[in-house]
């Protein structure tokens, strides 16, 4: 399986958007949080992208979605969502936040850190 990556030119770095983005839709967590690293690099935030963020946020049970320790494929994808920061995913974030317990909460917390790093 072949997975699109940012490639580092002399000028410019440069990606295949859709390819990164239907690479959300593998059933491999690590590949999934992979595509989301490359989205929130790339500021990739249309309609399509918030969708599949949103559906991927309920991902969030450790034994089935585990990524790293206790963070969840949905863990890295709410966090992605704040880092997007448009209307759509900022809203969307904030009416998940909202519904979470403060340990899962943290969680999301740490990883925006690092996404914003």
């Amino acid at each position: 399986m072949r997975f699109p990556v940012v490639k580092e030119e002399k000028t410019k770095n440069s990606f295949d958007e859709t390819a990164v983005v239907e690479s959300l839709d593998y059933p491999y967590p690590k590949v999934q949080v992979t595509a989301l690293i490359q989205i929130v690099k790339g500021n990739i935030s249309n309609a399509e992208v918030i969708s599949k963020l949103i559906e991927l946020s309920k991902c969030r049970n450790e034994e089935i979605h585990k990524v790293f320790g206790k963070d969840t494929i949905g863990h890295y994808s709410i966090a992605a969502l704040q880092v997007l920061n448009t209307y759509e995913s900022t809203k969307a974030f904030e009416d998940i936040m909202n519904e979470l317990e403060e340990r899962e909460q943290n969680i999301i917390k740490r990883i925006v850190q690092n996404f914003n790093m």
